[in-house]
């Protein structure tokens, strides 16, 4: 599993800047924030893709709030605007099946709700917006997609942006094949400095890695296994 780069924003009011929910596993994350302080309490991270091995994937989100210039640059120490209230982040999921040439909804809901009296990083007491930006959800996703788009927006929403990502960064390649070991198959792809090699053409092949998006598809993948007298990419095999 890896962590990716991730935000979304909330208009400014006022004389105050942007509100910026965002995170990312760098040192510098979005609009050149400093995401060390807050990778030095476990917080900030970004989002990270968990797949359960049949295209059902869990998202979680780690992020932190920050103020950010109309401009794109981070500000340092910000403030909500208290008008006694809450802001409210809305999260919207779309998948595309073509490379992005079109997309699909399949989730908008709000999922943080932040009082207007806190603060942002890394002002006084910053850690309890951050630990009120963390979530989790679990979304099953078609078998033919190529790549899912994410936006987080607040209710007034700014600096509009595109969270995206290929199916490869969400499900990841992986080693579809198993070893028999003390009555039981053990998974390949556990072993991260095995490969499987083919002889072809006088030189070896690494054909260790297989695409999610080849499984159970005619004369699709590097690996592939017998099914109803035709030939199909391999799925993981093992435990």
């Amino acid at each position: 599993m890896a962590w990716f780069d991730f935000w979304g924003a909330y208009n400014n009011t006022g004389p105050y800047a942007n509100v910026a929910l965002g995170g990312g596993p760098g040192a510098t994350g979005p609009f050149g924030v400093n995401l060390q302080p807050a990778h030095n309490e476990g917080r900030g991270r970004g989002i990270q893709f968990t797949d359960d091995g049949n295209y059902g994937v869990t998202f979680q989100l780690d992020l932190i709030g920050y103020a950010v210039t109309d401009d794109g640059r981070f500000a340092g120490n910000g403030v909500y605007v208290d008008f006694g209230g809450r802001y409210k982040y809305r999260l919207v999921i779309h998948v595309s099946n073509n490379n992005q040439a079109s997309w699909r909804e399949i989730y908008s809901g709000f999922i943080f709700s932040h009082p207007s009296n806190w603060t942002l990083c890394y002002n006084v007491d910053w850690q309890r917006t951050a630990d009120a930006s963390k979530w989790t959800g679990k979304f099953q996703l078609p078998r033919d997609t190529t790549h899912v788009r994410i936006e987080l927006m607040g209710e007034d929403a700014t600096l509009p942006h595109h969270n995206i990502f290929s199916i490869q960064q969400i499900i990841p390649d992986f080693k579809p094949w198993a070893v028999r070991r003390s009555g039981r198959w053990k998974s390949l792809n556990n072993a991260p400095k095995g490969r499987f090699l083919i002889r072809k053409g006088g030189t070896w092949q690494d054909k260790s890695a297989q695409s999610v998006g080849d499984v159970g598809k005619e004369n699709q993948g590097k690996n592939r296994i017998r099914k109803g007298g035709k030939w199909v990419g391999q799925a993981q095999v093992g435990e």
